[in-house]
């Protein structure tokens, strides 16, 4: 099963943007939150269909929002490293790509039937 996993930093600024829209207007971090999924979600599908982008890295868009997913194609699916707006700090997350282990992703615990976070 291909599953799309987070660096530690990607994560924290993924979620640091929900909380910031969810400051603006109500409704706006779950439209942030649903546009990111459904970008991660392209990217999940077809990995290689993003455009290009530096260290081996590929990007898709976040529709309606400044903002790209900035990930790398792996065997089981992709490993997310930004969560990158489009005219902040350009390039400030290259060093991530190094960042191998996923921190954050879900399994399942058949024996107890509870989720893992890992």
């Amino acid at each position: 099963m291909k599953r799309a996993r987070f660096v530690a930093s990607a994560r924290r600024e993924f979620l640091a943007e929900v909380a910031y829209y969810h400051t603006r207007e109500p409704d706006l971090g779950a439209r942030f939150t649903k546009a990111v999924e459904a970008a991660t979600a392209r990217a999940l599908a077809f990995p290689f269909s993003g455009s290009p982008a530096s260290k081996n890295t590929r990007r898709v868009f976040v529709r309606s929002f400044p903002f790209a997913v900035i990930y790398r194609p792996a065997p089981d699916g992709i490993l997310i490293v930004a969560v990158a707006h489009h005219s902040r700090r350009p390039a400030y997350w290259h060093f991530r790509v190094q960042e191998e282990r996923p921190v954050y992703q879900v399994t399942r615990n058949v024996s107890a039937e509870t989720s893992t976070w890992l």
